[in-house]
């Protein structure tokens, strides 16, 4: 261990604000478990005194870790770096091999935080035998649908952050990722640079209703949880058609409404009001018409379904009482229809995903 990344990790251990002010005999103890001892990655240890009682895990491999509140290190912190969780808000990041994840034993009690630590090898279509709890479940079957594609080249529309990036990678060699929001692009960006896939992609800042590439450019164009926030879904699909080569395949995963009229009506509010954008969202049949209007061949639908709660929800926490008051005002049908649960006052409801595989016959 030098002594500039010693450094590092004791600046990183005063930035966390459940660190600070700990005793230096405190910080010793935590010093001499951590590099004294040169523990192994994985390894699972906790420091104790009278003003601090912690727990600390090496991490192994490439970790993503869920729900342990907010992280003070750098986006995606390095070998002798450390993770601080310091309240109980939604919260995902990544790290390498050798950085040290550190909590409050009360916190890691309170939250299962060691539950939602997740260790996982690349390739990433092997994450979900892991924890398959953790992962959403239309990405088991996505995992299963590229289990035996290996293509040339791929197209990522509305990629956001990257996360559905890092399962198409595994089966292409080259990628390019297009969003609107060049900010998302970055942070994507720096994340696959960051796990070595620095020459195997393109970030392009644009509108995926007019794609700046060739007509039969790409073997495979994927759209996860993007489709429903474009209004004009005919016009994306006419061009993802025109930038697909022959042979190619189209895989969409998109939320699905009820089909139930008044809970399609409470979901088309709740998704409206918790959205940045506007909201189009189809049935899995309604999808398979789309695409055999558009000369794609279907070659499998699925669906999935878990109960998700108001909080865990994107823009839950701008836009939470606007969705809190129109449940409560709903009708007993309509939220029976959409699978509103409640408990403690938090409102949860179905998730509902459509998972399609087509493929460009004509």
């Amino acid at each position: 261990m030098t002594a500039e990344t010693r450094e590092s990790f004791m600046g990183d251990l005063d930035s966390i604000p459940v660190l600070t002010g700990i005793s230096p005999e405190t910080k010793a103890k935590i010093y001499k478990h951590i590099f004294a001892q040169l523990l192994p990655a994985g390894s699972l240890l906790t420091a104790q005194s009278h003003d601090s009682d912690m727990v600390f895990i090496i991490v192994e491999g490439c970790c993503r870790l869920h729900d342990a509140g907010n992280l003070t290190s750098q986006s995606f912190p390095a070998a002798g770096h450390v993770i601080g969780a310091c309240t109980t808000h939604h919260s995902v990041t990544l790290a390498s091999k050798g950085a040290v994840l550190a909590f409050p034993k009360s916190l890691l009690k309170a939250n299962n935080i060691l539950d939602h630590f997740i260790l996982y090898e690349y390739p990433y279509s092997e994450y979900p035998c892991k924890r398959k709890d953790l992962f959403p479940p239309d990405l088991h079957i996505v995992a299963k649908l590229l289990t035996p594609m290996s293509v040339e080249n791929c197209l990522d529309l509305g990629a956001g952050g990257g996360r559905f990036t890092l399962q198409l990678l595994d089966h292409s060699r080259t990628l390019k990722l297009v969003d609107l929001d060049g900010t998302s692009l970055k942070k994507a960006g720096e994340m696959l640079d960051w796990l070595g896939h620095n020459d195997r992609y393109t970030l392009v800042e644009g509108d995926i209703c007019n794609l700046p590439f060739e007509n039969d450019s790409f073997d495979l164009v994927a759209a996860r949880l993007s489709l429903h926030e474009i209004t004009d879904t005919l016009a994306v699909l006419k061009e993802i058609k025109r930038v697909c080569k022959k042979g190619a395949y189209i895989l969409l995963v998109d939320v699905s409404p009820p089909e139930n009229e008044q809970g399609r009506a409470l979901f088309d509010q709740l998704e409206e009001t918790l959205a940045t954008t506007a909201i189009q969202s189809y049935t899995p049949e309604q999808w398979e018409k789309l695409l055999h209007s558009n000369k794609f061949t279907v070659k499998s639908n699925h669906s999935t379904q878990i109960q998700r709660s108001l909080s865990s929800r994107p823009n839950a926490n701008l836009r939470g009482k606007a969705c809190l008051d129109i449940l409560r005002n709903a009708t007993v049908s309509a939220q029976t229809a959409l699978g509103v649960e409640w408990e403690n006052g938090e409102p949860s409801w179905i998730d509902s995903r459509t998972v399609l595989l087509a493929q460009n016959i004509d």
